[in-house]
């Protein structure tokens, strides 16, 4: 599942022609990205910053649009809502999944019970590295304005 959602993000990135305004610089987003890569080892052996690391997104991208493009016009949303609504898809999925017992967590072996919400933020975490993975690869589309965009330009990286 989770190379699916980096390939998922590389995809749907193509197809609705992302841009964005407001993106941060590069190395920023890297540098936190691997803070959280990090937090998803050591939390089992220290404290969990993974409220820390969420908060830091939240300084990082709370100014980040993201445009993407369905049939001729480009649309926007906060790109931190974005993320939000794919991680929550994919909990939702990870429920489905869990129900139909195609997987199941240790805790589920006598019955069923709701993958808990703490997992989502797991799952928004995995977002946002794989979001900002797939941006080191593909063309970072920065809009000067809602009206107008600098196509191809990507963002400096330092």
């Amino acid at each position: 599942m989770y190379s699916a959602v980096g390939s998922y993000i590389a995809r749907v990135w193509k197809i609705f022609e992302f841009e964005y305004s407001h993106y941060p610089f590069k190395p920023v987003t890297v540098f936190l990205v691997l803070l959280i890569y990090i937090n998803f080892f050591t939390h089992h052996y220290t404290w969990d910053f993974r409220w820390a690391l969420l908060a830091g997104t939240i300084v990082i991208f709370l100014r980040t649009n993201i445009y993407f493009k369905v049939i001729e016009r480009h649309r926007h949303m906060p790109l931190l809502l974005g993320w939000f609504l794919v991680a929550l898809f994919i909990w939702f999925a990870e429920n489905i999944a869990n129900f139909a017992n195609i997987w199941i967590y240790p805790n589920q072996s006598g019955q069923w019970e709701m993958v808990s919400f703490a997992k989502l933020s797991s799952w928004y975490l995995l977002m946002l590295l794989s979001f900002v993975l797939v941006s080191l690869v593909n063309t970072v589309k920065v809009r000067v304005s809602d009206s107008t965009s600098l196509a191809g330009r990507r963002r400096l990286t330092g």
